[in-house]
């Protein structure tokens, strides 16, 4: 008996002193450590007693969990964490300090199987392929559906389908009272009228300069760039009608010249004019020019009074407003 007893104070202080290996005979599936309990199983914990993680069982799934109130990582290759679960339940991909109940580091990528990669947007009662989908369309174009339809799209190269304005051709659109875009029924000619926020431009003698017309009262295609560029686009080929407005500084000597250019600043058309007297003069200009798709016209100006002139902004008063207009004859 004391035999025995020696023997087993042997094994236990040999256990507490050292790591513990189990070696398993090398039979395919066979048993290595069997708990049979429900509740906690493994119990790994510090020398401390304050973190414990291990093994969890009920009659309806095992865990694997922190025993203390404590998040849990996951990490390989005795490496550093790459999922982190908190305790309030957030779940970090990359991090370890995740803010949301998914928080994920870095770019996700979503794999294409039976179905098309992308992700469902659950209504408020969650029922099963009810709400939204963002994703593909097909290899070739990703969109959105809802409403047991696709509702919106683009392609690969560029080209966006919206249902609710199908149709063939290009499809003027513009904003009903409801903010909803929508068709619209016929040819929309485009049509403008700008103006420029500054108070005036001195332009030195001899010199020719752009205006910078970045006050836009109506741009019914948006042809024209108030912020880049400060020009009018044509859209399409076809006949376009300008009219311009600038009020030079009271000067009488020289003339006064209205220039327009298009985007290479290439040479499309002019007018000058002599002030009759020293007062404001207001100078009015109108042209029709034959345009092709795509080029721009911009609006220079320049003087050779023999001195720096000021040109008054349209924006200021409603007395020389508008600097530039236009629109498409046909």
């Amino acid at each position: 008996m004391k035999k025995i007893v020696s023997l087993i104070l042997f094994v236990v202080n040999f256990t507490f002193g050292q790591s513990l290996t189990i070696t398993p005979n090398s039979t395919t599936n066979s048993e290595v450590l069997k708990i049979n309990k429900i509740g906690i199983g493994l119990d790994h914990r510090t020398t401390n007693n304050i973190v414990g993680v291990g093994t969890y069982v009920n009659g309806t799934f095992g865990i694997l969990q922190t025993h203390t109130n404590h998040p849990l990582g996951f990490a390989t290759g005795n490496s550093t964490v790459r999922l982190m679960l908190q305790t309030n339940g957030n779940f970090g991909v990359g991090m370890t300090d995740p803010q949301y109940i998914l928080d994920i580091k870095d770019r996700v990528r979503i794999r294409t199987a039976t179905n098309t990669a992308g992700i469902w947007f659950s209504k408020s009662t969650n029922g099963i392929d009810e709400g939204s989908f963002f994703g593909n369309i097909n290899d070739a174009s990703a969109g959105i559906w809802i409403g047991n339809a696709w509702r919106f799209g683009v392609n690969d190269a560029g080209t966006v389908s919206i249902a609710s304005l199908a149709g063939t051709g290009t499809r003027p659109v513009g904003a009903d009272a409801s903010g909803n875009l929508v068709a619209i029924s016929g040819t929309v000619n485009p049509a403008f009228s700008v103006s420029s926020s500054a108070q005036n431009l001195v332009l030195g003698n001899g010199s020719e300069s752009q205006i910078y017309l970045n006050f836009e009262n109506f741009d019914i295609t948006n042809s024209f760039d108030n912020s880049n560029y400060y020009q009018f686009t044509a859209p399409s080929n076809g006949v376009y009608h300008f009219t311009l407005n600038v009020a030079w500084q009271g000067n009488v000597t020289g003339k006064r010249e209205i220039i327009l250019r298009n985007q290479n600043t290439t040479y499309l058309a002019s007018f000058f004019s002599y002030p009759p007297n020293n007062q404001m003069f207001l100078q009015n200009y109108s042209v029709d020019l034959n345009l092709t798709a795509g080029t721009s016209v911009r609006v220079y100006v320049s003087q050779d009074s023999g001195t720096n002139l000021n040109i008054y902004s349209a924006y200021k008063t409603i007395v020389y407003e508008p600097i530039f207009s236009g629109f498409k004859i046909n």
